[in-house]
C-alpha cells in the first residue's frame, strides 16, 4: 500500500500549474517601514508587478483586532477601491455603506487578481459584536468573529450578514478542477509572525527547500481531546510514511517532551496545548529550512506576534515556512485537514492551493501563514539525491535517510545506501539508523564516536537516544562519550546534567 502511494504521488507531482504572480496582491500598512519593506522582498522574490502592490492606511499601527465597522472602513473599502482602480477587478464601488460600512461591490465580469497575500503589519482579526445586555458573545457556529484573511476571500462577491462559515468551494477538490461558482471568490495568505526577522528567515528558509528541497523528519503528535483530529494526523503519518520521511509519532497526551529525538523537523503536525511548550518552547529549537508545521488550537493564532501565547507566531519564530491558525473558536470540523494538506502537497500543488483545498470554510477563523506559491516538493527526493553525490553538506543526510526508507523492502540496497552516505556525510542520524538496521538483523554494529565531526551539533534528543541505545546493546564506552555529551548542554540545570551522568553509569 504504501509503494502504491508512493507512486501516484510522483505521478501527480508534475501535473500542477504554478500560481501566475500577475494574480496575487501583495498588501501593507502604509507608513510601517517593515511592512513596506516584507511587502518589496516578497514581491520582489516571487516577481509580482508592481502595479499589484498595495498599501493601505491602518490607523494605531500595530493592532491586531478591528470591530466590524473598522474592517470596512480601512481594509475592506479601501482595498476594494484601490483593486478597481488598478483594473485588478472590473465593477464599481456603490455609495451607500450597510449596516456595517461596508460600501457595496457591483462586479463586471471576473477579478483578474486570484490571490491577495497580507503582509506583517496588519490586523488580523474581526472581533465579536456585543450581545443585547453589552457583554460579549461567546463563541457560537453562527459566530460573528472572523478572521480579516478569511473574510477578504468575499471581497470581490456581494456582502452577507457576518453569521458563522460559508462553505470553501475548493475544499476537498483536486487540483486541476476549478469548482463552479468560485469566479467572485479570492483566496488568502498572510506573511507574519512575532517580528520582521522570523518572516525573513522563514521566507528564506522556503526559497532554501525550493532550491535544495525540503529534507529532515516528520514528528506527529497525536493525543488529542477529539477522535476525529487523531484519525486525520494518523492519515497524516501514513502520507508522511509514503513519502519516506522518517517519522516519530507521540500516542502520549503529552507534546514532544525534552529528552525526545527532534532533529531537522521537516513536518510537525500536533495538539492540543493553548500555549507553546514541549520541544518547540525550547530556546534554540528550530525547524527545518521549508518546515510544514501545524500545532491545532482554538486559538492558536490570537496572537500572531507573541511567541509565548501563540502557536502560530511560535512556529514561524521556529522557522515554519508554511503554518496556520485560528483567531477564535473554529470547531474541529472548519478547521484545515492536515491530512489533505500533506497529500495536496505532496501531490505538487503550492502552499496556497494544497491548503485552501484542505480548509472547510471562508468567512471564518483561519489564517494561512507563509508563501501560497511555495511548493515544498518542488526539487524531488531524485534531484535532492543527485546534489547529495555531487556536493557534500550535513543537511544531505536526510535526503539519504528519506532515501533509505523507500528501501525498507530491500534491506541489502538500503544497507549501501546509508553506509556511502555515512562514509560522505558522518552525521549520527545516518550511524544510528546503520546500527539499529544491524541489531534488527541480529548482527552486530561498529561505532565510533571520533568520526562523528558533528556531533557537537546534532540535536539533543538525538545524541540522548543514540547514548540509550548504545548503553542497551553493550557499547558502554561509546554510550558514556554520548551521555556525556548531553549533560555538558546542561550547564543552567546542574541537577539534570548529574542525572544523565548516573543514567550512564548504571
Amino acid at each position: 500500500m504504501r509503494v502504491a502511494l508512493t507512486i501516484l504521488l510522483a505521478a501527480m507531482a508534475t501535473a500542477h500549474a504554478a500560481i501566475d504572480p500577475a494574480s496575487v496582491v501583495v498588501v501593507s500598512a502604509k507608513g510601517d517601514a517593515e511592512s513596506a519593506q516584507l511587502a518589496a522582498e516578497y514581491a520582489k522574490l516571487r516577481g509580482i508587478p508592481a502595479t499589484n502592490r498595495i498599501e493601505l492606511e491602518i490607523p494605531k499601527a500595530g493592532r491586531d483586532t478591528v470591530s466590524w465597522r473598522q474592517y470596512a472602513d480601512t481594509i475592506l473599502n479601501p482595498l476594494r477601491a484601490e483593486l478597481l482602480r488598478r483594473n485588478l477587478i472590473a465593477g464599481e464601488l456603490g455609495a451607500t455603506a450597510d449596516e456595517l460600512g461596508r460600501l457595496p461591490l457591483v462586479l463586471k465580469g471576473a477579478p483578474r487578481a486570484r490571490w491577495i497575500v497580507l503582509c506583517r503589519g496588519l490586523p488580523w482579526r474581526i472581533r465579536r459584536d456585543n450581545g443585547p445586555d453589552g457583554k460579549a458573545m461567546g463563541p457560537s457556529q453562527g459566530s460573528e468573529a472572523a478572521s480579516v484573511d478569511s473574510e477578504l476571500c468575499l471581497l470581490a462577491s456581494v456582502d452577507t450578514p457576518p453569521h458563522g462559515p460559508r462553505p470553501n468551494p475548493w475544499f476537498g477538490t483536486k487540483d486541476g478542477t476549478e469548482p463552479k461558482d468560485t469566479g467572485q471568490l479570492l483566496r488568502t495568505a498572510r506573511l507574519d509572525g512575532p517580528s520582521l526577522t522570523a518572516v525573513l528567515r522563514s521566507l528564506k528558509g522556503m526559497a532554501e527547500a525550493e532550491r535544495r528541497g525540503l529534507r529532515g523528519r516528520a514528528y506527529i503528535d497525536l493525543g488529542g481531546p477529539y477522535p476525529d483530529g487523531d484519525t486525520w494526523f494518523s492519515r497524516a503519518d501514513a502520507v508522511c510514511r509514503a513519502l519516506g520521511f522518517p517519522t516519530d509519532v507521540d500516542k502520549t497526551k503529552d507534546l514532544f517532551g525534552a529528552d525526545a529525538r527532534f532533529d531537522s523537523p521537516a513536518i510537525y503536525l500536533g495538539w492540543y496545548s493553548g500555549s507553546p511548550k514541549g520541544k518547540l518552547a525550547e530556546p534554540g529549537a528550530m525547524l527545518a529550512p521549508g518546515a510544514i508545521a501545524l500545532h491545532l488550537h482554538s486559538f492558536s493564532g490570537q496572537a500572531l506576534r507573541d511567541s509565548k501565547r501563540g502557536w502560530t507566531a511560535a512556529l514561524v519564530e521556529r522557522g515554519a515556512a508554511l503554518t496556520f491558525g485560528n483567531v477564535d473558536e473554529p470547531y474541529l470540523a472548519f478547521t484545515v485537514r492536515p491530512d489533505l494538506l500533506l497529500a495536496n502537497l505532496a501531490a505538487g500543488e503550492t502552499a496556497g492551493e494544497a491548503a485552501w483545498r484542505a480548509t472547510p470554510a471562508m468567512s471564518w477563523m483561519g489564517v494561512i501563514v507563509g508563501d501560497p506559491l511555495y511548493r515544498p516538493f518542488a526539487h524531488d527526493l531524485q534531484a535532492q539525491m543527485s546534489d547529495f553525490g555531487r556536493q557534500v553538506e550535513p543537511a544531505g543526510a536526510y535526503a539519504a535517510l528519506r532515501a533509505a526508507e523507500l528501501m525498507r523492502d530491500r534491506p541489502e540496497e538500503r544497507r549501501r545506501l546509508l553506509l556511502a552516505a555515512l562514509l560522505r556525510c558522518p552525521r549520527l542520524a545516518l550511524l544510528l539508523e546503520l546500527s539499529q538496521d544491524a541489531v534488527s538483523a541480529g548482527k552486530d554494529f561498529g561505532w565510533d564516536n571520533r568520526a562523528l565531526p558533528f556531533l557537537g551539533q546534532e540535536d539533543f534528543g538525538l545524541v540522548l537516544s543514540s547514548a540509550r541505545f548504545l548503553k542497551a546493546h553493550g557499547k558502554a564506552t561509546q554510550a558514556t562519550e554520548l551521555y556525556e555529551e548531553a549533560a555538558r548542554r546542561m550547564t543552567a540545570d546542574p541537577a539534570r546534567a548529574k542525572a544523565l551522568r548516573d543514567e550512564a553509569g548504571r
